[in-house]
């Protein structure tokens, strides 16, 4: 993309991630830095440039699949606590009266001094 280009254009901006990221994720599949390449098929050049670098179908994990494993982890009674724990937690700090609303007002109240 030109450095004068439209970047509020999502074609256009995916369509320069080949050109920008292929010796990367190249050298780092090489070089074992990563494990696995999520990619949708609108990515098709990711999967093609593993192949290359030496990666192998295993690695391939279909939607399907991920939907599952989802699903199996959500099913899990002691996962779903700790989420749901997690959630009433995140929701409290962020409502009004929660320690990151106090911490916004705070820093609102410094940058209108």
């Amino acid at each position: 993309m030109a450095p004068d280009g439209d970047r509020t254009d999502i074609s256009k901006l995916g369509g320069g991630l080949p050109a920008a990221m292929l010796g990367r994720i190249e050298e780092m599949v090489v070089s074992k830095k990563i494990r696995w390449v999520v990619a949708d098929v609108s990515m098709s050049w990711v999967l093609e440039l593993v192949a290359k670098a030496g990666a192998d179908e295993r690695g391939v994990v279909t939607k399907e699949e991920i939907m599952d494993k989802v699903a199996r982890l959500l099913g899990d009674e002691g996962i779903k606590a700790r989420v749901l724990s997690l959630k009433k937690a995140a929701c409290a700090s962020v409502g009004d009266g929660g320690s990151s609303h106090r911490d916004l007002l705070k820093l609102v109240n410094l940058l209108t001094e």
